[in-house]
């Protein structure tokens, strides 16, 4: 990793790859984030300048440039092409595109340091072995259930999903239209929340999973968001005792509470907080602990021992359904979605409340294009 190097981006992502390369690379440090779009973008984040390369930034700031340092691209995959060839104009010569590939290795080098500097084991699903392979009895197989929340909306994937025995596609937001999956189980049938899902998203197929499954394990995936997983994972966690499985953790900046602020609805996450402190006074402080740090399991995707997967829902969602009835729904579709975003956070929280006698593992995820 050179010593020297820009990042390309001044927000969540870019700050998230900062944090990881500085700490993973001690020697490395950032000289500067660059933006050229029209966002508000702050003067310096994490105490870094943020310089615009267009004409509007400052000239000097822009003519002490190294075009030599290597950039990287800190946003998503998709909007690379623009900043690529705006850099190759102005001279960059080497311009590095942040893959998942580089985004897991990076991630996880950074946790291992991480967890092992606060005296707590980041534990992996691949150290504790499991067989890719392994040919699983159906027996065994009919312990386990991953639903795959999916939709008839879906955007058609360029890349195929093998799919395991163990998982079993659940049609979400049934309740909203009379198109059907074919060879799904459909999130409106049993005790439901379907008719929720333009809001509450992939959640409508987590709360039908907690009141209608019945299976010793069940989990939740999404239809281009997997886990790696061997054949043989029900056998693996029970042979470990390992009670949840949680995505490897994220990092954003500054920490998990500023950092929701700063990008949804400040007044729902401060009545989560205070919701929160109602319902469970005993969590409060442990709460303001946890968001104040800056890592959280996104994705709302777990795998669970069944009644530990049941405890953790009956938890979260009447403090979600009380967040919803004191914000009702918002104009923009995308912050509609708090509670997907609420319970990303509240999910990591409760498992990391209860890491003393529930076993947390983490295991990494595939992002189907």
């Amino acid at each position: 990793m050179e010593s020297k190097l820009y990042i390309f981006g001044a927000h969540s992502r870019a700050r998230t790859l900062k944090e990881y390369i500085e700490n993973v690379y001690p020697d490395t440090k950032v000289q500067a984030f660059l933006v050229d779009n029209d966002e508000p973008n702050p003067a310096e984040a994490d105490g870094i300048p943020v310089i615009h390369l267009d004409e509007r930034g400052e000239q000097n700031a822009l003519d002490r440039l190294d075009r030599s340092f290597p950039v990287y691209l800190g946003m998503k995959s998709v909007n690379h092409g623009q900043p690529t060839s705006h850099l190759k104009k102005l001279g960059f010569e080497k311009i590095i595109p942040m893959t998942v590939e580089m985004d897991t290795e990076l991630r996880n080098r950074y946790l291992f340091k991480v967890f092992h500097e606060a005296g707590e084991a980041f534990l992996k699903l691949e150290s504790f072995g499991g067989m890719s392979s392994a040919v699983v009895s159906d027996e065994l197989a009919k312990r386990m259930r991953i639903y795959v929340a999916s939709s008839v909306f879906d955007g058609q994937l360029k890349e195929a999903h093998s799919f395991h025995d163990f998982e079993q596609v659940i049609q979400v937001g049934c309740a909203l239209t009379d198109k059907r999956l074919v060879n799904a189980v459909y999130d409106n049938n049993g005790e439901s929340i379907s008719e929720k899902n333009a809001q509450f998203c992939e959640l409508t197929a987590l709360y039908w999973i907690w009141k209608n499954a019945k299976d010793d394990y069940a989990g939740l995936e999404h239809y281009r968001r997997f886990f790696v997983l061997p054949e043989d994972i029900v056998d693996v966690m029970e042979r470990n005792e390992i009670g949840v499985i949680l995505p490897v953790p994220l990092y954003v900046a500054p920490n998990v509470a500023e950092n929701y602020r700063s990008r949804h609805v400040e007044k729902v996450w401060n009545d989560m907080m205070d919701i929160l402190q109602e319902r469970h006074p005993e969590d409060g402080k442990a709460a303001e602990t946890f968001f104040a740090q800056g890592l959280y399991s996104p994705c709302n995707m777990l795998i669970a021992r069944k009644d530990i997967y049941d405890g953790m829902c009956e938890w979260m969602f009447p403090i979600l359904f009380e967040v919803v009835k004191r914000n009702g729904t918002q104009t923009d579709r995308y912050q509609n979605r708090y509670p997907g975003f609420l319970s990303e956070r509240l999910m990591s929280f409760y498992f990391w409340r209860h890491r003393a006698d529930i076993k947390l593992v983490y295991a990494d995820k595939v992002f189907l294009q």
